[in-house]
């Protein structure tokens, strides 16, 4: 266990594991990223509020990889700089996330294969290898919950805030979700063209 000192309501507060760099304060529930070369804390800042687009894609259907899927609910997250829709978006039993954030349109699936990828220890501009590729880290960004409707997988929404890293080569991406209680969730995915989707509005 590591006790710092939360620099957002400055009580004590400790970090499960010693070289997590990435935490969230046990008190005021606030992201917070440790630097390594300095004992303090470094601040995530909350941005206000952005503009967002705003889709009615509920019971809609689109294409991916030659198949066909069909929304079911989603999940809008606010983020350092901006905001996150997830479409949840099943074929039979599989399931994968349609995603916008800012005009970008991109698919996510869940990994369980990390590969000892240390996710907590990753900056903005390193690079790590998945898979025989090499990833950049594009950029880290505290996120919390706003608003989910609809049938969503069988996750434990039951965390407030976190911290999300975004990651790519070329138009794959990886992202990594890191929780309070230092559960790490891990996506794969691809940058997509809306057009391509042939999504069904009627």
């Amino acid at each position: 266990m590591d006790l710092i000192n939360c620099p957002y309501c400055n009580l004590h507060t400790y970090t499960k594991y010693k070289h997590t760099s990435v935490i969230v304060c046990l008190n005021c529930k606030t992201p917070i990223v440790k630097e390594r070369k300095t004992s303090a804390p470094a601040k995530i800042v909350f941005a206000g509020k952005p503009n967002e687009s705003n889709f009615d894609l509920m019971h809609k259907s689109f294409w991916y990889n030659q198949s066909s899927y069909e929304i079911t609910g989603y999940i809008r997250y606010f983020y350092t700089e901006g905001y996150l829709y997830q479409w949840a978006a099943y074929n039979n039993k599989k399931y994968i996330w349609l995603c916008e954030s800012l005009g970008n349109w991109f698919v996510l699936s869940p990994e369980n294969d990390m590969e000892d990828i240390d996710a907590a220890t990753l900056r903005p501009d390193h690079f790590f290898s998945y898979k025989e590729k090499k990833y950049k880290v594009d950029g880290l960004s505290a996120f919390y919950n706003y608003y989910m409707e609809g049938e969503l997988p069988d996750f434990l929404y039951n965390h407030a805030k976190g911290v999300s890293i975004e990651c790519s080569n070329q138009d794959e991406l990886i992202q990594f979700n890191i929780y309070p209680d230092n559960l790490i969730e891990m996506y794969t995915g691809k940058c997509v063209d809306f057009k391509d989707l042939k999504v069904s509005l009627s």
